[in-house]
């Protein structure tokens, strides 16, 4: 629910979101995890930022998702203490669009 609510406070802000817990839910077990990291990886690649969750490290493929950001330069924000700071990207990105 924590990755819901964040993915919701975000489209508030007026982001496009994919949540990546809510994209694949209830499909455990019908593939390999490892397919749905990829996949999710590849969606990455085409996006303009991503937010980690308050317990992202709790989490093998959020820690995957943010080495792959760093490694692709993806910008970077921690929910909740970079939010003023989404809002402002928000900002940046509605001008160059």
């Amino acid at each position: 629910m924590e990755a819901r609510t964040i993915a919701i406070e975000l489209w508030r802000l007026g982001y496009a979101v994919v949540c990546p817990h809510t994209n694949t839910a209830l499909m455990d077990g019908i593939l390999p995890g490892s397919v749905w990291l990829e996949g999710d990886l590849e969606i990455l690649s085409r996006c303009d930022l991503i937010v980690m969750s308050p317990r992202y490290q709790e989490s093998m493929g959020a820690r995957k998702e943010l080495v792959f950001a760093r490694q692709s330069n993806i910008p970077v924000f921690l929910w909740p203490e970079d939010r003023d700071g989404l809002v402002e990207f928000a900002k940046d990105i509605a001008k160059v669009h």
